[in-house]
């Protein structure tokens, strides 16, 4: 087993990523699950690639599963929900043009094209 120089520590935490306020750049793009430059850098001198990946793998996901289920799915709920309050449907959003208001309203849309449920 190869032992880390006791320099390692004080380096890797000096890499611009963990500078989170204000946020720089490469901190945004580890948000975004790319990972810095700076940091994959940094450790390739120490590690292999699969070593890196393979500790970075499961944070990352578990990170983008975090952020699909506390933002995503739960604006794409509220947001499906306010379609059909406003009796907003599939056939509706697939028209070109989309009918008026007036023309058609909402008593005559015939239930067979509502959304379907995002919850279910």
């Amino acid at each position: 087993m190869n032992y880390l120089p006791d320099s390692f520590i004080a380096e890797f935490m000096a890499i611009d990523c963990w500078e989170c306020d204000p946020p720089l750049n490469s901190c945004l793009r580890l948000t975004r699950g790319l990972i810095p430059m700076s940091l994959t850098s940094f450790l390739g001198t120490y590690f292999s690639p699969f070593n890196i990946w393979s500790i970075l793998d499961t944070p990352l996901h578990n990170f983008h599963f975090d952020l699909y289920v506390q933002i995503w799915l739960c604006r794409s709920i509220f947001f499906h929900h306010w379609e059909s309050v406003q009796d907003i449907t599939n056939k509706i959003k697939s028209s070109a043009i989309g009918p008026s208001p007036i023309s058609h309203p909402s008593s005559h849309i015939s239930p067979d094209f509502s959304t379907p449920s995002l919850a279910t």
